[in-house]
């Protein structure tokens, strides 16, 4: 994943450089939640919570979680996600309902920051959207949940940051098999003191048909601290050139 404002990913938080990585956070002790609350045409509710042992290390240093959910009778969900330390959720998910009437959702991702990313961080993120007629009757909806937001941008503990997709905004089919698609996205925003950061979809599904969403949450360390990083990392360099021109006026 490609790091804003050239930060650079460090791989360990070892020795004199890595000391100063700290300011910033070695965030290698940290947990994830992914749930899926359902409530049904009829009135009747479900919530799952999916197992993280499908999460894997990718050589980067970001964790990647993909895999499906089949509820018979309710749903069926795959999703493919990227989560980092940095910290940033982002990824795609599909969810398909595989009900007879409409589906009342509400997903969450969620991802722990230990240490807190200090406030005054610069917070972005987008989302598309794609819908599918997937059961090819000709019509499909998503739509927000009345007065809310599709997607939502949490801080600390289901705090909303920012929200795309607004109600009364959302996406229909017409035609039989057809998709519809749109996008959006917020940046430059500045948050508080995140502990935990995470996306939440809260959408209404019509029967049979699937929503994708391709979406990112990104909270970045203000400059201030960036540049106090690199100034300390600068030092580090110059104290390290200086003791090698010691070293050699040494052996000369």
């Amino acid at each position: 994943m490609k790091r804003p404002f050239g930060i650079r990913k460090f791989s360990s938080c070892g020795r004199a450089a890595g000391l100063m990585v700290l300011v910033l956070g070695c965030n290698s002790a940290r947990a994830t939640l992914f749930t899926v609350d359902v409530t049904a045409a009829n009135g009747s509710q479900r919530h799952d919570t999916l197992a993280t042992d499908s999460i894997i290390s990718l050589p980067n240093g970001t964790q990647q979680w993909k895999g499906t959910s089949l509820q018979p009778g309710a749903y069926f969900m795959q999703y493919d996600l990227l989560l980092d330390a940095d910290p940033s959720v982002s990824g795609a998910i599909a969810y398909t309902n595989s009900t007879s009437g409409v589906q009342t959702v509400s997903i969450t991702v969620s991802l722990t920051v230990a240490p807190t990313v200090p406030a005054g961080a610069t917070a972005f993120g987008s989302s598309a959207l794609t819908l599918a007629d997937a059961n090819a009757d000709g019509t499909g909806s998503v739509l927000p949940v009345l007065g809310g937001a599709i997607y939502n941008a949490l801080i600390n503990t289901n705090v909303t940051h920012k929200t795309l997709f607004d109600d009364p905004a959302g996406l229909t089919v017409t035609s039989l098999g057809g998709t519809s698609i749109s996008s959006a996205g917020f940046g430059n925003g500045t948050s508080v003191a995140a502990s935990n950061i995470g996306i939440q979809y809260n959408f209404r599904l019509s029967a049979g048909d699937t929503v994708t969403f391709n979406s990112t949450f990104t909270v970045v360390p203000e400059p201030g601290a960036v540049n106090l990083v690199w100034a300390g990392l600068s030092i580090l360099a110059l104290v390290h050139i200086r003791h090698r021109k010691v070293y050699k006026r040494q052996e000369a």
